[in-house]
């Protein structure tokens, strides 16, 4: 079967199994919904250059649904290794992916650091400001009824700045 018979069969397959295979997109997490973008970027550039006769935007639609069903059998065959079979950087990079997958899956923030974000503006604007973090918590507690302790705040502060740092 040709790669310009593929696209056709993906354009045309019924609405309700491509339904299906965004519903199984949906399910993923981040960091696997993140991975499957890179593969359907990787492979829009492949169709794109075998210059098929369907619009970018058809192409793209047919990447993307490669894209997911390609990652679902990836994940089946990974799912049914044993590590006998596998080099030690196979198994780390398993190892690797899905610590990334159970991170996703378990890292949420608490409320208070959430009730923090909302007025990180105010936060940073009051730290560079050279207040400490017990009296932006007080002011936190005046003006906005967020009852947060300084520990929260450092702590929240220190991860901000982390981010920052990996950000540059």
């Amino acid at each position: 079967m040709s790669l310009v018979d593929n696209v056709k069969g993906l354009l045309n397959m019924p609405k309700f199994n491509q339904d299906q295979i965004f519903r199984h997109f949906a399910r993923l997490e981040k960091p696997e919904r993140i991975t499957v973008l890179e593969k359907h970027r990787a492979m829009l550039f492949h169709l794109k250059n075998e210059k098929l006769p369907y619009p970018i935007t058809e192409i793209s639609y047919v990447a993307l649904l490669f894209a997911i069903v390609h990652y679902r059998e990836e994940r089946k065959k990974l799912a049914k290794h044993n590590y006998d079979g596998l080099s030690l950087e196979e198994i780390g990079e398993l190892t690797a992916y899905e610590a990334k997958i159970y991170q996703a899956k378990h890292e949420r923030p608490s409320p208070k650091t959430e009730d923090v974000m909302k007025y990180w503006g105010t936060v940073v604007y009051l730290k560079n400001k050279g207040f400490s973090f017990s009296n932006i918590a007080g002011v936190l507690e005046d003006r906005h009824d967020v009852k947060v302790s300084s520990a929260t705040l450092c702590r929240v502060w220190k991860r901000m700045q982390e981010l920052e740092k990996l950000g540059e």
